[in-house]
């Protein structure tokens, strides 16, 4: 069991903090860099929250359009084999007579943009 708080609210204090107090401080040439700064501790905060999740999410639904179970052991070179095997079968045009390949992208960039710019997906209707 890990003590609280844990690593994402760790980095969600810390932005507020850097927003907050830090932020309306700086001159205004290095705001921009403060807000790249922010961002990146926001899209810290949400994949921490997240956990592997995600990616295990990615691995099942490749496995399943793949037809295939990676010979990797580790998360990410489960997942960076299955994207590899996809990419290729997507040059080599496996997927111009569906949408089997276009549902797979949608999911990947959907799971992208939840940490990236959930407020996005809110915005145009997409999630709630």
């Amino acid at each position: 069991m890990r003590d609280r708080p844990q690593g994402h609210e760790l980095l969600a204090i810390a932005a507020k903090t850097f927003r907050e107090q830090l932020l309306p401080a700086l001159p205004e040439d290095r705001k921009y860099q403060a807000l790249m700064i922010l961002n990146a501790m926001s899209i810290a905060e949400r994949q921490q929250e997240m956990g592997e999740g995600p990616l295990n999410d990615e691995c099942d639904l490749l496995e399943v359009v793949l037809d295939t179970t990676p010979k990797a052991d580790e998360l990410h070179e489960r997942a960076a084999e299955l994207n590899r095997e996809f990419a290729r079968r997507v040059r080599d045009g496996a997927y111009d007579n569906d949408d089997t390949g276009r549902h797979v992208l949608w999911a990947v960039t959907l799971q992208k943009v939840r940490e990236s710019a959930p407020r996005y997906l809110k915005v145009e209707g997409i999630e709630d």
